[in-house]
Formats: C-alpha cells, sequence, structure tokens
C-alpha cells in the first residue's frame, strides 16, 4: 500500500470526507466564459511590461542583499536572534483559521491541508512558522510545490488547474540558497537551487515566493535586517575594545624598585635577583617587608584610560531602533508606558508581516487547490477562502469581539457574520444551546406559567409553580428531562395545548426509539450501569460511550445518505457515471462536537449528584438532545446526498416542499445544487418534515 492509500485508510478511519469537486470548472463573467486548466492557462497570464535593471545577462541572479551575511549574523549576535525570534513567534503565537461564505470550500481546503500534513510529514502550522521566520530573517520565504497525479485519498480529491498534476505538499528551503532567472521585462523564468556545487532548477509554477520590501524591478525582497548589520559591527568593535581595557586593568601591575639614585645607595644585579627570587616564592596572600631602598609602585590606568560606556549606550540605542526593539523587550527594565507604546508599535509591525502571508497564502496556495477542488474562486465570490490571522493582542481582540456583539444587537449585521467576525463557524452551531434558547426563554416561560396561575389564587398558584416546573423538566420512569419545553413550537399555555404537545413529545420519542434502536439502547445501558454503581466509572465509561453514539450516528448519516442517492436516481429517471461521495464531513463533525459537550454536561452533573435519582436526572435531562441531533443528521445528510447527486446528473436546481410557514419564511425555496449549505438543506430544525424534489 503507497502513501497515498495509507492516508486514505487513515482519513476515512475519522470519517473525514470533502464535497465531491464539479467536474468542469467554468469561470463566467461578461460576454461568455473561459474554462481553466493546464493546457490554456498560460493564455491567461499578462506579460510584464517595462524594462529593469539586471546585470545577470538573462542567466540566474542572486539575491540583490547578501542574506548569507544575514543568517550569519542572526547565528552569531544575540541581538538579531532576540529580534527575530519575537518577531516571528509573535506571528502564529494566535493561531489562525480557514473561512469562507462556503462552509465547503473552507472544509475542503483544510482537509487539502491535513492530507499534505500526513504524506509530507511536516504539519502544516510547522511549515508556516517555518514561512514567517525566514520572512522576518530575509524578507524572502520559498514553498516548492511537489506535485502528483494520484491526488485522491478518500473523496479528496484534485484535479492539476495551473499544472498537470495537482499539488501533492509544499516544502519550505533556505532562501540563501536560490537564484532567479528572468527576462528583460522583468517576468520570472525559472528559479535555481543552489547547495554547493549542486544546482536544481524549478518551473515558476512550481514555486511560491514570498516577500517584503521588494523594490521596483527588483526579483527579491530587501531584508530589513540589513540596515542594522553595519550599527551592529561597530557595537562589536566596541564592545571588543573594551573587553580588552578590562582585561588590561582589571589586574593592577607592580613595579618593586630597589635601591635609590644616591652614591652607594644602588641597586646591585645580585640585590635585583634576589628580589625577584623572594617574590617568587612569596604567597598570593603574603607582603614584604623591605627597607629604605626597596619601593613598590602600583601602575594602572590611572583615571587616564577613555570611557567606552557613553559610546556603547548610543551604538546600542541604534542596534536597537534599527531592528525595532525596545530596551525593555531584550530584558533590560524600562518605564511601563516606553514598553506599552513598543509592544503597540511590535505589534503594528507583526500584522504587517501576516497580512503578507495572509496575501500570499490566499493567492498562491489556497487560490490553485480550489481551483484544482472544481471551486471557482476567481468569479464567485462565495467560493473564496480566505487565511485569517486569530487577534495577538488580548485586550483588542476582547474589542473586537465586544464591537461585532454590539453591531449583532443593534440589528446591524446578522448571526453568522458575527461569528464570522470572531472567527468562529456559524454552520456547527448548535442554537438550541445558547443562552437565550437554553436559559433565559425557558425561564421567561415558567415565569409566565407562575404568573397565570397566580392571578385565581393561592392554590392555584402553587399548582402552576408546579406546572411550571414540571412544563421545564418533565418526570416520566427515567427521571427528569427537559423535553417537553424544548419541543414545544409556541407559547400556548392551555391544557389543551400542553397535552397535544405533549402527544407529539412521546409520538417523537417512540419514532425515535424505533429508528435509533442502537443510539438508544446504548444510551440506556451505560444509562443504568452508571447510576446503579454510583458513577465511580464515569470518567472512563463516558469518552467510550460517545465515541460508539458517535459511530453509531455516523452509521445511520452513511444509510441516510444512501437513501438520498436512491431517491434523487428515481426522481431523475438516470443515474451517474462516476463514484459519488454523498457524505457530509461538516454533519460527521457536527455529531463529534455535540456529543463532546452533552457528555461534557453530564459529566459535570454527575459530579454533583448524591442519590440515584439525581444521578438518573443527569442522563434523562440530556437525552433530548440525543434524540434531536440524531433527528436532523439524518434527515439532513439524505437531502445532502439527494442534492449531490442531482448536481451530478445535471440537475441545477432542486424545490424545497415547506411544511410549516415559519421555514418557508427563513429559507429560500430554490437551491442551486452547485453552490449549496447545510443551513440550506431541510432538516430545518429537529422533526421538520420540509422535503426536496425536482
Amino acid at each position: 500500500m503507497n502513501l497515498l492509500s495509507k492516508a486514505g485508510t487513515f482519513l476515512k478511519s475519522f470519517g473525514k470526507t470533502a464535497p465531491e469537486p464539479i467536474p468542469n470548472m467554468h469561470i463566467h463573467e461578461a460576454g461568455g466564459s473561459l474554462n481553466i486548466s493546464p493546457q490554456n492557462v498560460k493564455n491567461f497570464i499578462v506579460k510584464a511590461v517595462g524594462n529593469i535593471e539586471d546585470s545577470s545577462n538573462g542567466d540566474f541572479s542572486p539575491p540583490e542583499s547578501d542574506l548569507g551575511e544575514i543568517r550569519d549574523a542572526v547565528a552569531a549576535d544575540s541581538y538579531l536572534k532576540l529580534a527575530v525570534s519575537k518577531y516571528s513567534q509573535l506571528i502564529f503565537k494566535a493561531g489562525y483559521h480557514i473561512v469562507s461564505d462556503n462552509d465547503a470550500a473552507a472544509e475542503y481546503i483544510q482537509q487539502r491541508f491535513n492530507l499534505m500534513s500526513f504524506t509530507t510529514r511536516t504539519p502544516m502550522d510547522v511549515l508556516l512558522q517555518g514561512i514567517a521566520d525566514d520572512l522576518v530573517t530575509y524578507s524572502n520565504a520559498f514553498l516548492l510545490i511537489s506535485r502528483d497525479d494520484k491526488v485522491k485519498v478518500s473523496s479528496v480529491q484534485a484535479k492539476g488547474a495551473l499544472s498537470q498534476k495537482p499539488v501533492a505538499g509544499y516544502f519550505r528551503i533556505d532562501p540563501t540558497t536560490v537564484q532567479i532567472k528572468r527576462d528583460k521585462n522583468g517576468t520570472i523564468k525559472n528559479y535555481q537551487q543552489q547547495v554547493g556545487n549542486d544546482k536544481k532548477s524549478y518551473k515558476p509554477e512550481d514555486v511560491v515566493h514570498f516577500y517584503i520590501d521588494k523594490k521596483g524591478g527588483a526579483a527579491f525582497g530587501t531584508p530589513r535586517l540589513e540596515a542594522a548589520l553595519e550599527d551592529v559591527k561597530i557595537l562589536r568593535k566596541l564592545e571588543g575594545l573594551a573587553l580588552k581595557l578590562g582585561y588590561r586593568y582589571a589586574a593592577p601591575l607592580y613595579q618593586m624598585q630597589v635601591g635609590i639614585p644616591q652614591a652607594g645607595m644602588m641597586a646591585t644585579n645580585q640585590e635585583i635577583k634576589d628580589a625577584q627570587k623572594e617574590i617568587q616564592r612569596l604567597a598570593d596572600d603574603g607582603i614584604l617587608i623591605t627597607n629604605e631602598r626597596t619601593k613598590f609602585n602600583v601602575i594602572g590606568a590611572e583615571g587616564h584610560a577613555i570611557d567606552l560606556a557613553p559610546y556603547l549606550k548610543y551604538y546600542e540605542a541604534r542596534v536597537f531602533s534599527a531592528i525595532s526593539l525596545s530596551a525593555a523587550q531584550a530584558g533590560r527594565g524600562g518605564a511601563k508606558q516606553d514598553a506599552d507604546s513598543m509592544e503597540e508599535q511590535t505589534h503594528d509591525t507583526v500584522k504587517f508581516f501576516q497580512r503578507a502571508i495572509t496575501t500570499f497564502m490566499e493567492n498562491f496556495v489556497i487560490l490553485e487547490l480550489l481551483l484544482e477542488g472544481g471551486y471557482d474562486p476567481i468569479t464567485n465570490v462565495q467560493d473564496q477562502v480566505h487565511f485569517k490571522f486569530e487577534e495577538i493582542n488580548l485586550e483588542t481582540k476582547v474589542k473586537m469581539e465586544t464591537h461585532a456583539l454590539n453591531m449583532f444587537q443593534g440589528n446591524m449585521i446578522p448571526f453568522e457574520d458575527a461569528r464570522t467576525m470572531m472567527g468562529l463557524r456559524s454552520d456547527t452551531v448548535d442554537e438550541s444551546r445558547l443562552f437565550n434558547n437554553m436559559i433565559k426563554v425557558p425561564s421567561e416561560i415558567a415565569i409566565a406559567q407562575a404568573r397565570s396561575g397566580a392571578a385565581t389564587g393561592p392554590n392555584k398558584a402553587a399548582g402552576a409553580n408546579k406546572t411550571a416546573s414540571n412544563t421545564m423538566s418533565p418526570k416520566n420512569q427515567h427521571g427528569t428531562s427537559s423535553a417537553h419545553i424544548k419541543e414545544s413550537s409556541d407559547l400556548d399555555l392551555t391544557e389543551s395545548a400542553t397535552a397535544d404537545r405533549q402527544k407529539i413529545t412521546d409520538a417523537n420519542i417512540e419514532d425515535y426509539r424505533k429508528k435509533f434502536g442502537a443510539v438508544y439502547k446504548k444510551y440506556n445501558s451505560v444509562r443504568n450501569e452508571l447510576c446503579e454503581d454510583g458513577a465511580k466509572k464515569a470518567y472512563l465509561a463516558l469518552p467510550l460511550i460517545r465515541d460508539e453514539l458517535g459511530n453509531s450516528l455516523k452509521r445511520y448519516v452513511a444509510k441516510e445518505a444512501s437513501e438520498g442517492y436512491k431517491l434523487a436516481v428515481k426522481d431523475a429517471g438516470k443515474t451517474p457515471d462516476k463514484d459519488l461521495n454523498t457524505i457530509s464531513a461538516v454533519l460527521n463533525d457536527r455529531i463529534d462536537k455535540h456529543l463532546t459537550d452533552m457528555f461534557k454536561d453530564i459529566q459535570k452533573k454527575l459530579k454533583k449528584a448524591q442519590s440515584l435519582d439525581e444521578r438518573e436526572a443527569a442522563f434523562n435531562s440530556s437525552e433530548y438532545r440525543l434524540r434531536f441531533l440524531a433527528n436532523q443528521v439524518a434527515a439532513k445528510a439524505q437531502w445532502y446526498a439527494y442534492v449531490k447527486t442531482c448536481a451530478a446528473l445535471g440537475v441545477s436546481k432542486v424545490h424545497v416542499n415547506f411544511s410549516s410557514k415559519d421555514d418557508k419564511k427563513e429559507h429560500d425555496r430554490i437551491i442551486n445544487t452547485a453552490h449549496f449549505s447545510l443551513d440550506d438543506i431541510p432538516a430545518f430544525h429537529p422533526y421538520c418534515r420540509c422535503t426536496l424534489g425536482l
């Protein structure tokens, strides 16, 4: 089994799938349409105009700046190394996310990244951090594209768009080894990497060149550290002189004078030799006692050596300015306001680097991957996928999220846009778990019920309170749950309406037990076992049952997808001429997320439970969530497969047969099979009766 087959097995084992690509991508524009393919892609490339100053005579030329010198300087100088580390680490400090108006397109890009991480043995996050390191150090970064025409794992399929073979992986190379060949107009003809005597050339479409601060007509970006090199060299020379001064004058030099310049008092050679021998035999802490003919002098700087401290301080400040680093950031301390000011400037610089990375990722990495997957990001805004960094400043992030919340509450933007502004996905939200739906509305219902009962006297008030409690948390043979209110569609609080809703709820529960028997039995089994033994093994059993339930629901999803495929074939009267993947990866992810949240809540309640009834209530109060999830994902799986099959059969539109007026008001009647999301198709909510048809 080759590596790609292994990757397919690996991804299938986790239920990771991606949307089926559109076989032939058509980009529509005014006056007609055009097909982008490896055979004609050059027809859409605009040739560069104008002349450049280039002394390479049409041959490969190295960078305009000496990147090798910068590499050695960063490796040897602590200031430069610190500056590079500070900025490159901040770039990906808070992470990033992939977003798009088309959830399927964003999911497809994420799956391509996951597959590349697996097949290249280099996680995408590590690769991106390497780009940040090179961009900060050299103002240039290079990725080599490895291509393989067998990029077809599970449903992650790709067909060459800008080259004959699709992208299989990206590999980072050292910018100091890269040379570029250009024509007289500046059009890049080839890239070349030279390591020692070994040289290898690459086509322009097989290289992604990230750069900043690129001068007009230049082939490479100008490294920002280049301006700091001379200041660093001067500072190092001054530090060397300071070291010599310290070495020379740290230990005093003693002069011993034997004899005095008077007749008969001058020293003889023998007396000098005897004095030398005596000093050599003397201990380190010993002293000499001499007569008036012997004198000791200490020779040192005596205040005449130059003071280098002001020069060192000045050139160190120049280095800090050149590398945009403050003394506080270098660990020297300083005033808080200065540190805060420099931190803000640092963040501005980091965001400049982030914007550069985003630009190249979206236009030279993600764009090609989308074209290979059959999407149209050039003319269709909905298919565009964005590479967005998280806010690195926590205070700024909180302010931005608060601003998004205020705009949503002020009716300026919809719920989905507010979540997108916060870096959150909107297609995987269980809105029943939001504060209003989970806490506020049920509480208001309970209060309204209590007030309506209190109007007829104290006894009725007590009964109303009990009714409110029972409505919020109805009791059955297994304990208490909140299913009754959750399945109410209005606020009719009459006894007849309550009885009718209870009948509907009972019917839904019975339908759930029949349709999802395996899920129902597994959940009851673990509930009974954990409740009986005091929930001592909950921390071990809950993750296991969560995974088992998730796998069971995913099998139901696959079964319903198969039914949706058959129904579409029946309605259209024909069969697709190729195999289709009709299972939505988003649904599988939704199952995992909702079950994880659900069992976290159960575990919290079990920790607080003191009795058997409280332990049973911990499970019973969450059972409705499992029923709702099973019902909705099964229905969505069926209609998702229906729409995907219709798209493969050439059916461009399907119609929604609404079962309620509310659904009709909130959703479009016609669905475009080429561009749709899970929110566009039934089930729009649990126990939704809406269907699709031709």
